[in-house]
């Protein structure tokens, strides 16, 4: 599997400014960081799939020969099956809040 990872100049990472939770309980005092408020890097790996290789679940044939695996923070939190006609599209998907 050939694997691209994008970075924020080729536009396909978002980061904007804001707190981590241990700057909101130092600076709120209680509770979880609020979404628009939380500090958070989001990013895209697109793998190229072998001829015949499998989706995810080791049984089914994935819907296109593209794997794009979604990151927040640099853990893995989903991701997609695309096409080379609809890969824009997916990518503008998981980017979007």
């Amino acid at each position: 599997m050939n694997t691209l990872t994008m970075s924020m100049a080729q536009g396909l990472q978002m980061s904007r400014s804001g707190y981590t939770q241990r700057q909101w309980d130092r600076t709120v005092g209680w509770g979880k960081v609020p979404k628009e408020y939380s500090n958070m890097t989001k990013y895209v790996e697109i793998s190229l799939m072998e001829d015949g290789e499998l989706s995810i679940d080791g049984q089914t044939k994935p819907g296109g020969n593209l794997d794009i695996r979604e990151y927040e923070n640099g853990e893995w939190v989903g991701g997609c099956y695309a096409t080379y006609d609809n890969l824009v599209e997916k990518i503008k998907e998981a980017l979007e809040e």
